[in-house]
């Protein structure tokens, strides 16, 4: 399975900083979400500005998480078409894929490549568009999801849930956690061939100072579309606009590397022999 990992930058943080009284209104709003679908509940017009601000960054990222859901979800409608025209008679496909939100993150996993590039890298494009700055990572590995009974005594139990276990979940969250800051897709070294194979444009190399034994090369969001209708520039913009916003300490940790990034994808040659196996199913819907 190809794993992707996408998290909130500052989201945490932010809601450290609540005061206790704001801390409980924000959990309220959300859960008031939970229940009443997309509707924007009443109490969020009594609330502070800080939750009001930290609630918008939250239901947001659940509907980009949706559209990255989706996208799995039509890649997989793709995938069955397919066999449907080449073998009428087969049954099933050899396709499988599972999105996980948890908290202020999500796991995208899927058994091929393409559609897990897509996902994250529009997810995390996407988001910045809005001015909310994420990080992600993609890795090879396995990709479970649990559930069992726990005896606690005297005939009782209850059931436990691991909703992501696996090789592919620990490297794609190491990377993401400790590899190079920034706003970024980064590649762990267990896919980085792999993503290279599908299309050697997406790969970029990250700069020497930033590699490890674990990570070296990270996804170039400058991708013929992977960003919707998001050129690098416009992300470089963004990015920038948000550096002037933050403390000179949060600048230097995540948007310097940011724009040195992005500043690299800009200035990738086109003219370049491009390897690429990459389909056309997005045009199919």
């Amino acid at each position: 399975m190809y794993v992707a990992f996408v998290d909130l930058l500052g989201f945490s943080s932010a809601v450290e900083s609540l005061s206790e009284a704001d801390d409980v209104s924000f959990a309220d709003l959300v859960s008031e979400t939970t229940s009443l679908g997309s509707k924007t509940p009443y109490s969020y017009h009594l609330s502070s500005s800080s939750v009001r601000n930290l609630y918008d960054m939250y239901t947001e990222f659940q509907r980009e998480c949706e559209k990255a859901a989706w996208v799995l979800s039509e890649y997989h409608s793709h995938v069955r078409f397919s066999q449907k025209m080449s073998a009428p008679d087969a049954q099933g496909d050899n396709f499988s894929y599972k999105a996980v939100v948890f908290s202020d993150s999500i796991f995208l996993a899927a058994s091929s490549l393409e559609p897990v590039i897509d996902a994250a890298g529009e997810l995390i494009a996407n988001l910045l568009l809005k001015k909310i700055p994420s990080r992600g990572s993609i890795a090879k590995g396995s990709f479970r999801t649990f559930e069992w009974n726990l005896k606690t005594g005297q005939g009782a139990s209850f059931t436990a849930c691991a909703p992501f276990l696996g090789s592919g979940v620990i490297r794609a969250y190491h990377t993401e956690s400790k590899g190079p800051r920034g706003i970024r897709l980064l590649i762990n070294k267990s896919c980085w061939q792999d993503v290279q194979a599908l299309d050697s444009w997406a790969l970029l190399s990250l700069s020497p100072d930033e590699m490890s034994e674990h990570w070296g090369h990270e996804v170039n969001l400058d991708l013929y579309g992977l960003s919707g209708n998001a050129n690098i520039t416009l992300l470089q913009m963004m990015a920038e606009e948000l550096s002037n916003l933050v403390p000179d300490n949060i600048k230097a940790r995540h948007y310097d590397p940011t724009l040195s990034a992005y500043s690299r994808m800009a200035a990738v040659d086109r003219d370049q022999p491009r390897q690429f196996t990459r389909s056309d199913w997005r045009d199919e819907f």
